[in-house]
């Protein structure tokens, strides 16, 4: 597959307190960075959530932090079956505590956009570049690629205390499938921007 690289929009996420609970409860947190839009990512819940970062994860990330789906409360997810492999399926799945998966760090680029790298594997979050542009086009994990476009995103803000990620490359929308969602393995893929869709917010 062909790969050109990607840049990633302006947000910088502080990470606020949370109380560590057995099981994860995702309601809206307060967002207190400093940037225009305000915005932050929850930090990721469980008892190795704040062990030290693996090697493959820059110095300068943060994290690391669970995305869920405003729609169903689901995660952001890493397909074990084939996580380390260019290509590995996003999709969402049932929040775990512990669950390394679907813990991601978020790293700023020099022009201000965010890279997203799963903690299992250090993959990178990339628009797949052979249908981006279309409705559907896929997201899936790819090895880290210098300054390519389809690795970076953009964050804005949304109703109810939730966020849109967008593809700097496309525009596009990072969209929970509707046909499957609230079943665990449900697509994730990029889509044109529809206002006001939860398939759309995350937090």
């Amino acid at each position: 597959m062909s790969k050109t690289h990607r840049s990633l929009g302006t947000v910088i996420m502080a990470m606020s307190v949370f109380a560590l609970c057995a099981t994860p409860n995702f309601t809206a947190a307060a967002r207190t960075s400093s940037d225009e839009t305000g915005l932050t990512l929850r930090p990721a819940s469980g008892a190795q959530s704040r062990a030290a970062r693996p090697p493959h994860i820059p110095d300068g990330a943060e994290g690391p932090f669970f995305i869920a789906s405003s729609y169903n409360d689901f995660c952001l997810d890493a397909d074990l079956n084939t996580i380390g492999e260019n290509g590995t399926k996003v999709q969402l799945w049932t929040c775990t505590d512990g669950n390394t998966n679907q813990w991601w760090w978020s790293e700023t680029t020099d022009n201000g956009y965010r890279r997203f790298i799963n903690h299992y594997s250090g993959q990178h979050l990339d628009a797949n570049l052979n249908n981006i542009g279309q409705n559907g086009s896929e997201v899936h994990l790819w090895e880290p690629l210098a300054g390519v476009k389809n690795q970076q995103w953009k964050l804005e803000e949304s109703s109810g205390g939730s966020f849109r990620i967008s593809s700097v490359h496309s525009g596009q929308y990072l969209d929970a499938n509707l046909n499957n969602i609230g079943q665990n393995g449900s697509e994730v893929h990029l889509w044109e921007s529809l206002a006001g869709v939860k398939n759309q917010m995350w937090y």
